[in-house]
């Protein structure tokens, strides 16, 4: 017979089962980070949409891109309509990253732009609170993404 150790009044056993439910939740949480290279103007279009049926292969549930201008933001509202599209475009600069929450798998509960004070690139910080709707994520969580 197997001895099995405590910690506490958990066992190792139920110990690792917690683990390996946290573990499957975690499988199904998939997240993009891509520069898409909008300052590129060869074949936007091609590369854009090309870009929208990767994520859309993936199923993410958040996508973070960065090198975003207006005709490929676009482009991407047009074909990912599954998606909210949170901008760090308030300061009307060349490019600027969005970050991308599906809405058929997380609510989105604020949004925020922090701006960098010294900054002469109009960089920030897009800070999105998020809640999980199909208990994905046991907690409500923070995404940040820099520019």
């Amino acid at each position: 017979m197997a001895k099995t150790e405590t910690i506490g009044d958990k066992s190792i056993s139920s110990q690792l089962n917690a683990s390996s439910s946290t573990c499957d939740q975690l499988k199904d949480f998939r997240f993009i980070t891509w520069n898409i290279d909008g300052l590129n103007d060869k074949n936007i279009r091609i590369r854009t949409e090309a870009v929208c049926n990767q994520i859309k292969s993936e199923n993410a549930i958040i996508v973070f891109l960065q090198e975003v201008i207006p005709s490929t933001e676009s482009i991407l509202r047009q074909n990912l309509p599954k998606y909210e599209f949170f901008s760090s475009n308030e300061n009307v600069v060349d490019y600027y990253t969005l970050t991308l929450i599906n809405k058929d798998l997380v609510k989105v509960e604020s949004n925020q732009i922090i701006d960098f004070e010294e900054t002469s690139m109009g960089r920030n910080l897009l800070k999105t609170r998020v809640i999980n709707i199909l208990d994905l994520f046991q907690n409500i969580f923070y995404i940040y993404f820099i520019f």
